[in-house]
């Protein structure tokens, strides 16, 4: 689904994986892995246009997360009724025609918001793309290869401070 991303860490295969060490470690990770949640959420709000009508587009992204005892995962989602609308920020649009609606004309305000209009069909000049979604991907994705290199030598000065 558009607007959709996961992060899944499986804490049973690194806590194998750094053995001795994992009731040190986990701990860290975890913290962490609710920091990258939060700041996607906050960076994909922050990165998402106001529109001149008012309406709260960066109020459509959720953060939805699941814990078991060894997955954690979270999940950045639109959570508006109609997942086009921020399809077409993301991803932009070129000018089009709006026809008229089930009611027979269209009712709006102008970009300064102060006159109102009724007509029967209007001219969209289009949207730009703001690649809201594309670039907090790509952030995250840097912070996530970053945070595994972190807690790799974490790991490995905890080893070296016990003598392993």
């Amino acid at each position: 689904m558009y607007g959709t991303f996961k992060l899944l860490i499986d804490w049973e295969m690194l806590g194998k994986r750094f053995g001795i060490l994992k009731d040190e470690v986990l701990p860290y990770m975890k913290r962490t892995w609710f920091s990258i949640a939060g700041y996607g959420l906050t960076r994909i709000k922050q990165l998402t246009p106001e529109t001149h009508t008012g309406t709260d587009l960066a109020g459509m992204w959720g953060l939805d997360y699941s814990i078991t005892e060894t997955v954690y995962r979270f999940i950045i989602h639109n959570t508006y009724k109609n997942p086009d609308v921020l399809l077409w920020f993301e991803e932009g649009t070129k000018p089009h025609r709006i026809p008229v609606g089930k009611f027979g004309f269209l009712h709006f305000t102008t970009y300064e918001g102060d006159e109102v209009f009724t007509k029967k069909a209007v001219m969209h000049p289009g949207t730009p793309a703001y690649w809201m979604a594309t670039k907090t991907r790509a952030e995250l994705t840097s912070k996530l290869d970053s945070y595994v290199k972190q807690t790799f030598a974490q790991v490995s000065k905890l080893m070296g401070e016990r003598g392993k």
